[in-house]
């Protein structure tokens, strides 16, 4: 065969051998996206089947992550249960939903109409709270662990009131979380004001203590009803504390367990709660307060 017939063979076959290399490149690629695409579908499917069996075990609850705080918040502020996940979807803590159990071994429940409510967003870090009022002592928001909080660094005595927009119902509920560095570090709620004198007060107040023991308490001598119970939960970290009244009775919790139980409290009702700190908190061990929700029942 001469050049001229090759040359021209070649010029025919090419075309031809490129064509087929390019469909089983095509194919090759389709086979590959479709592949990613099962990839896919199967990873969203985990994904929507891992949300739906998240919310389905949170019982009705908002779920939030536990860096959204706003998610928390708001949740609490409106009344509605929130569990709280870490990033790997276990639960960190739950709070309960007005009229409904925190868990089978507590009997708290929230109070269903909000007096009152600060998380400490409104204000800039280092400030006071605006919707407090200042008394004595250093209060300043800070920001600890990726959380607003309220912050007391002493001295002996610091206190601060919370005004409400009425007086204290009969039957109310009070949230909080502490924390305590120092065992000997305590907060004292009064639902009245006191005097000048704190310590000669006829009435019962409720003790936020580390190692101590919390509850509801009254100046001794008065022979007024006190029940403490001691939890070392607080010096370890951020733990909530819960206080819920019917009337004269009183009941105290830190974290789930209750700390107090007291069927004939005397607890005087005003427009306004006061705290107070009773013993030191310094730089070195500050005393911790989280978001406060006061709300009737």
């Amino acid at each position: 065969m001469n050049a001229l017939p090759r040359i021209l063979l070649i010029a025919l076959f090419l075309p031809f051998a490129f064509g087929c290399a390019n469909v089983a490149d095509r194919m090759a690629r389709g086979v590959e996206r479709g592949a990613e695409r099962a990839v896919d579908r199967e990873a969203s499917r985990q994904a929507d089947q891992a949300v739906t069996n998240v919310m389905r075990s949170a019982e009705n609850a908002i779920v939030c992550v536990v860096t959204d705080q706003e998610c928390i918040d708001n949740a609490r502020r409106n009344g509605e249960a929130v569990e709280v996940r870490d990033q790997n979807g276990n639960v960190i803590e739950r709070y309960p939903a007005p009229g409904s159990d925190v868990n089978v071994n507590s009997d708290f429940q929230a109070g269903t109409r909000t007096l009152y409510y600060e998380n400490y967003e409104n204000d800039p870090i280092g400030n006071f709270p605006s919707s407090m009022e200042f008394v004595e002592g250093n209060w300043e928001i800070a920001e600890w662990q990726g959380r607003r909080l309220l912050r007391n660094t002493g001295p002996r005595g610091s206190a601060l009131r919370i005004v409400l927009p009425e007086d204290l119902p009969e039957n109310f509920t009070i949230e909080t979380e502490i924390y305590f560095p120092s065992g000997n570090q305590r907060f004292l709620l009064f639902t009245q004001p006191p005097g000048a004198n704190w310590g000669s007060v006829d009435y019962n107040y409720f003790k936020i203590s580390g190692n101590h023991g919390s509850g509801v308490e009254a100046t001794s001598g008065l022979g007024l009803p006190t029940s403490i119970n001691p939890d070392v939960s607080a010096n370890e970290g951020l733990v909530p504390f819960r206080i819920m009244v019917r009337g004269e009775y009183a009941k105290t919790y830190v974290g789930y367990n209750r700390t107090s139980n007291v069927p004939n409290a005397y607890l005087p009702r005003s427009e306004a709660l006061h705290l107070l700190n009773p013993y030191n908190a310094s730089e070195e061990n500050p005393m911790y307060l989280g978001p406060i929700r006061v709300a009737a029942m």
